[in-house]
């Protein structure tokens, strides 16, 4: 089934997982999508999503990253989406970081 159904299906039914508190279903067929479709950024924007949702900002903004440079190297549309989720990743991961002082 997921082999012979196409990016706008399948991105369809991540965003349901998604949208329903299953990044787990979500992450593992935008991993599908990214093998299938190598040269777009959507699955690998979707895979950033996901891991955001399951708590690893870090494993998100890499994946995000990945996405940047592939859109940027083929014109997709996306470019101005993928910085605007990077943008708030990163502002978000530097909210919960606090500095830390030395103690007496």
């Amino acid at each position: 089934f997921i082999n012979q159904t196409n990016l706008g299906w399948l991105t369809q039914y991540a965003r349901f997982y998604l949208e329903n508190n299953n990044p787990t279903a979500a992450s593992k067929l935008y991993k599908t999508m990214s093998l299938r479709f190598p040269n777009r950024s959507g699955p690998l924007m979707g895979l950033g999503k996901a891991a955001q949702a399951m708590d690893k900002n870090n494993q998100a903004i890499q994946f995000l990253n990945a996405a940047l440079k592939l859109s940027q190297k083929h014109a997709d549309g996306n470019v101005a989406d993928i910085q605007t989720a990077l943008k708030q990743r990163t502002t978000t991961r530097h909210q919960y970081q606090t500095p830390r002082t030395k103690s007496h």
